[in-house]
């Protein structure tokens, strides 16, 4: 399938989508079993609080697969759009320091967690998604 500019945008088969859907049960499962909140992305329902797990409908070479993203409270993440809309930098914003280093931490547990019972998880060092979680079925 192209885009509008072109590019070769591919998605993932249905079979593959349907392992996908699987693995994002396990995960959901695996995570709520260590006690960590989690739910599935959905586009109606918004972001949630805790582990947020996506399955991107996109061809593995064209970035897609399993994610999973800490989302902090409502309370943090609303101190950091406060910050950013009253044009304060960020990187010296008491609130936005403290929700980058939530993310980050929480990042290197659920790559903990999920690896400990048996997935394959690690960042995926996706520049637009810096403390994202990629998931995978070991080989």
């Amino acid at each position: 399938m192209s885009d509008s500019h072109g590019y070769h945008i591919r998605m993932a088969s249905e079979e593959v989508l349907a392992q996908r859907e699987q693995l994002v049960q396990r995960i959901l499962a695996e995570l709520t079993m260590a006690g960590l909140p989690a739910q599935r992305s959905s586009d109606d329902a918004g972001w949630g609080v805790g582990a947020v797990v996506t399955a991107d409908r996109l061809h593995d070479t064209d970035g897609g697969g399993v994610f999973v993203q800490w989302e902090p409270s409502v309370e943090l993440n609303n101190a950091v759009v406060e910050a950013a809309e009253a044009g304060r930098p960020l990187d010296k914003d008491p609130a936005s320091v403290h929700a980058c280093a939530v993310s980050m931490f929480m990042q290197t547990a659920l790559v903990g967690i999920l690896c400990s019972v048996g997935l394959r998880a690690y960042d995926p060092r996706n520049h637009y998604d810096p403390c994202s979680v990629k998931v995978e079925l070991p080989a």
